[in-house]
This record gives C-alpha cells, structure tokens and sequence, in this order.
C-alpha cells in the first residue's frame, strides 16, 4: 500500500510541477497589468515564448477586457507590436480603464455586431487613445 501511496505522491508532484510552469502566464494574461511588473510580466511570457504584444492579441486564456480590447485594438487598424514597443505604458493605463469601463455589455454587443466604424468612438473611454496610437503608427 505504501508503494501505491509514494506512487500517487510522486504523480501528484510531477503534474504540480507542470502546471506551476503555466501558472505565472495565466496568472499575468488575467490580472490587470498595473499588477505586475514589468520585470514580472516579462518573464512570465518569456517562459511562455510570448512578448508583451501578444498580450493585445485575441489569445485563449487572456482576459476577458483584454480580448475586448485586443479587438478594438484590431479595429483602429493598430498592430499590436508597433502599440506595445512604442506605447507600453499608454496600453498599461488603456488596460486599466478597459476594466472598470461601464460600457462593457455595448462593447461586446458592438465587437460581435459592428453597427457603424465610428461606434466605439461613442462608448470607449479608450478610443480617443487608439486614435492617437493609429495616427503615430500612420505616420512612422
């Protein structure tokens, strides 16, 4: 029985072992960014092979208003490494507001039936932000 038990120890073991090797990422790709980081977040997606971009891409596993906002993103025409190399600590405090935003049922309605182009400029308390980060990208 013994045997049996040190077995089950040592399975047990190994899967905690694989799993906290993806714990910190999924960990990172849920929470607000303004809780890590950026030395933190930097390793948790070095050990995934993912870069700060990827973070603002439609991935599984990423938060839900950060997938809001990856679409949106998406939309304004913006790459999500142009955004993320030049304008990290913009996507930071954009992150934040996409989280307490209000109009997160309009914004979901919106991202699965567009109505019109100009829509998110009505409700996004980001939109003006990804204006600007379209018009830098536009002119580089």
């Amino acid at each position: 029985m013994s045997g049996l038990a040190t077995a089950s120890k040592d399975n047990l073991t190994r899967f905690a072992e694989r799993m906290a090797a993806h714990w910190p990422v999924r960990n990172v790709l849920r929470r607000p960014l303004r809780d890590s980081t950026d030395a933190e977040l930097d390793r948790a997606l070095a050990a995934a092979g993912r870069s700060r971009a990827d973070l603002f891409v439609v991935t599984p596993g990423n938060a839900p208003h950060r997938l809001r906002m990856a679409q949106l993103i998406a939309h304004f025409g913006i790459a999500p490494h142009f955004a993320a190399g030049h304008f990290w600590d913009t996507l930071r405090a954009a992150d934040g507001v996409c989280l307490r935003c209000g109009n997160r049922r309009r914004c979901k309605n919106w991202l699965e039936w567009p109505v019109s182009d100009d829509a998110p400029r009505v409700f996004c308390p980001n939109a003006r932000t990804f204006d600007a980060i379209a018009f830098c990208q536009k002119m580089l």
